[in-house]
């Protein structure tokens, strides 16, 4: 009778483990956004499950919920306490972390897990709120904004703001180049535990990219004459050194006036006349310096011939200013 009793006992409470358990990940998985399939396949997998599930046309989803789009797909999740929508765009996987609190003060916090996300935060969150996306090496709190997000297969992550602007950090890294604030109009890059990059201006990828990375141009010089190589972007710069023709080098930025580019040299960097240079094609963007730049730290550079001397002390950082258009620089 008394194991009776005690069996009905343990039967009871694990009973109530159970119902506990499911109760808080009912809790935990509380419905805070809508799904709608706006083209292509797009598909769900709960934070219980194992399987994506195609969404027709629209889906609640919640918080441990993955959305993925395929080649075609496109989807749009709305949260319901503040009206922030997120575009998931073709080939995206993007997750729902954390969200907790109500309409007027609240903290969500998403992934981009792979692929490209469009972040539309209209209306500005109050000092209690928090809105953060993570991705691989970079984390952006966002106030009101809107911006994109991409993260490639290799773990790389940038964004891109349209509109407002977003604080960015990339954990695990100290300096600095370990946070960075972006304005609208301007992007930055990063990978895990290597820290950001620039913030140059970009109002796409492809000009975030070419500006990061740089322009592939061929010297082109009359009679075989070599391009000298200045400190900075001006006759009255020093000599640093020389390049012949007919060699294909990096074009790492311009002048606002396009008249000098700047190159990686001898551990540095250095300026050469941009008339004797033929852009290959395919250039979208280059990163833009001043005319007035002041040049490059006399210090910074390894080999240099023993003849040369420095006449210039260079400046400050270089200012960053948007260019109107999108072309490269001739």
């Amino acid at each position: 009778m008394r194991r009776s009793a005690m069996f009905l006992v343990l039967s009871f409470l694990l009973v109530a483990v159970v119902f506990a358990v499911r109760q808080s990940q009912a809790a935990e998985n509380d419905l805070v956004a809508s799904l709608e399939t706006i083209k292509g396949q797009v598909s769900v997998k709960r934070f219980d499950s194992q399987n994506f599930v195609t969404v027709p046309k629209e889906s609640l989803i919640g918080v441990g919920d993955t959305i993925k789009t395929d080649a075609t797909g496109t989807g749009r999740i709305t949260f319901f306490a503040n009206g922030v929508e997120t575009d998931v765009l073709p080939n995206s996987e993007f997750r729902i972390d954390v969200f907790n609190g109500s309409e007027d003060r609240y903290t969500l916090s998403v992934s981009v897990l792979v692929g490209q996300t469009v972040q539309r935060v209209t209306k500005l969150l109050d000092s209690g709120s928090s809105y953060t996306i993570n991705s691989t090496g970079l984390e952006m709190a966002v106030r009101g904004t809107v911006f994109d997000v991409r993260v490639e297969n290799t773990g790389r992550s940038a964004t891109i703001v349209r509109d407002g602007a977003v604080t960015t950090t990339n954990p695990g890294t100290t300096g600095s180049h370990s946070e960075a604030s972006v304005p609208a109009g301007f992007g930055v890059r990063a990978e895990a535990g290597k820290g950001l990059s620039d913030v140059v201006p970009a109002t796409n990828f492809a000009e975030l990219d070419s500006s990061l990375d740089g322009c592939m141009g061929v010297i082109s010089t009359l009679y075989d004459f070599r391009l000298n190589v200045r400190l900075g972007p001006s006759l009255q710069f020093a000599r640093i050194g020389s390049l012949d023709t007919d060699i294909r080098i990096k074009l790492l930025g311009t002048t606002e006036a396009g008249e000098w580019f700047r190159i990686d040299f001898k551990g540095s960097y250095g300026w050469i006349y941009a008339p004797a240079v033929v852009i290959e094609p395919g250039c979208i963007r280059l990163r833009e310096f001043p005319d007035d730049y002041r040049g490059e730290d006399p210090n910074s550079y390894t080999n240099l011939d023993p003849d040369i001397t420095f006449t210039v002390t260079p400046g400050p950082t270089p200012t960053l200013l948007p260019i109107p258009t999108a072309t490269a620089k001739p």
